[in-house]
């Protein structure tokens, strides 16, 4: 197997820093880590063959943007904020953002159609004159004497209820309005596509399996994306020797991810458990039992399912299996419900998870 301190140089794209503005020279590592990413993936078939021809596409054209392209796409990353505008890519890279913006428009990891996403991410990302803009088409009395906060939630019940349309029986009519305008408002605004950042976490994500931090992280990471950037960070530390693998032959036979959906669905439970992670460490115990009732019945199905079981794989692999990130998001939920001082849930859960242990003997 391919180590990140085995890589030739000369697949690599030379000397970086030379092309990189000032403002974002500290992106420099993170972009020889990236490259180093694309290396190994490219040098792993059993890796490559979690991505299908499209992706790996992608991840091809991705490889030959020019640096400073790569370098915002690494500032874009994991960012929770989602609509950006013309003013905020100018402060990053003033001098090549039209050059940037060009470069990832084509690659599809930027566009200005929003269309796609939803009313509540369109009208968080409007200022305060926005608002009161927005609010004057709605018609809404003393929206100035409104916070912002409140603004917004009664801007979203306005856009929801329309007499008109209800009456008609067509209730979408006014939502689509709703985001119509505010299209209008945010034009020239831009927004990362989601399904090209969730590509990249699956890059991250597979050459940081034999990471420590990785798995032993901090509760102030709120998502999975913002774990995997610090990957980055170590896969420097490879480079300049200060951490270093052991020399080692690769003797298991079986493949830790058959298919990309086996792969993709313990990102999905690994990133559940990093969220609910953050939000108890932050005392959210409503906002995380919501997120664990909506997966609930998926996260006890992968730990009960039977075709879900890795007994091919040793046990020290199997924390790297969607059952075993299921499992501990179920702990995670009756951790919050013993927060909450839910405890005949709490037990219901525990009896259930111990009823099921049969299926886990081996694991």
């Amino acid at each position: 197997m391919l180590k990140l301190d085995e890589v030739n140089p000369e697949d690599m794209s030379g000397d970086v820093s030379e092309s990189i503005p000032s403002n974002l020279i500290s992106n420099i590592y993170a972009i020889d880590s990236i490259n180093d990413a694309l290396l190994l993936l490219k040098s792993e078939p059993v890796f490559s063959n979690l991505f299908d021809e499209d992706e790996q596409m992608w991840l091809e054209k991705f490889k030959n943007l020019s640096n400073q392209s790569k370098s915002l796409v690494i500032r874009l990353y994991g960012r929770s904020q989602k609509i950006f505008r013309k003013s905020e890519f100018i402060k990053i890279i003033p001098n090549y953002t039209k050059q940037c913006l060009s470069e990832l428009r084509c690659l599809g990891f930027i566009s200005t159609d929003m269309q796609s996403l939803s009313a509540e991410t369109l009208i968080h990302s409007l200022n305060r004159q926005e608002l009161d803009q927005l609010a004057g088409m709605y018609n809404i009395k003393n929206f100035k004497s409104l916070t912002m906060v409140q603004l917004k939630d009664t801007l979203l019940k306005t856009s929801s209820i329309s007499p008109m349309a209800s009456f008609f029986k067509f209730p979408t009519q006014s939502k689509d309005k709703f985001k119509g305008l505010i299209t209008r408002i945010l034009d020239g605004c831009w927004h990362v596509n989601e399904t090209y950042t969730q590509l990249i976490t699956r890059l991250l994500c597979l050459i940081s399996l034999g990471s420590e931090s990785a798995h032993n992280r901090p509760n102030k990471l709120q998502s999975i994306e913002a774990l995997l950037k610090t990957e980055l960070y170590s896969m420097l530390l490879v480079r300049r020797g200060e951490v270093i693998f052991p020399s080692y032959v690769v003797n298991r036979k079986s493949t830790l991810y058959r298919t990309s959906e086996e792969f993709q669905k313990f990102l999905e439970f690994m990133s559940l458990e990093i969220r609910l992670e953050y939000l108890i460490s932050q005392k959210l115990y409503d906002f995380g039992m919501q997120l664990c009732l909506d997966k609930k019945t998926k996260l006890i199905d992968d730990v009960t399912n039977l075709s879900f079981r890795r007994t091919d794989l040793p046990h020290f692999l199997r924390r790297f299996t969607s059952p075993y990130r299921a499992f501990r998001s179920l702990l995670l939920m009756i951790d919050i419900y013993e927060r909450q001082r839910k405890y005949n849930e709490a037990i219901k859960l525990i009896e259930t998870l111990l009823s099921l242990t049969w299926s886990l003997n081996d694991d």
